[in-house]
């Protein structure tokens, strides 16, 4: 399922900027408007492998493994991992809250 236009264009804005995996606070926005938009383009829900997928081509990197697999589990890896259940609190919360 590819993303929709504005989600695509969101999380591109995000991932092609140099800091963001750096956790500041304007990173973190566009995180959240990237994660808003997700919302309204698709749902509360989120294929964490394919996210994981898209995230690193977009932002140029290799995934070297996954939290089941600790071996080779690099910092980009954990960063997009904490981003993606950043996102799912979000989710959740918009579902349960009704936004």
């Amino acid at each position: 399922m590819p993303l929709k236009p504005d989600a695509q264009a969101k999380l591109e804005y995000f991932l092609k900027r140099g800091t963001w995996a750096s956790g500041h606070d304007d990173d973190r926005d566009h995180w959240y408007d990237f994660v808003d938009r997700y919302e309204k383009d698709h749902g509360h829900t989120i294929d964490e492998p394919w996210l994981r997928e898209i995230m690193a081509r977009i932002a140029g990197v290799t995934l070297t493994g996954d939290h089941y697999d600790q071996l080779g589990y690099s910092t980009v890896d954990k960063t997009i991992d904490d981003l993606i259940s950043d996102a799912y609190k979000i989710l959740d919360f918009l579902k349960r809250t009704g936004r």
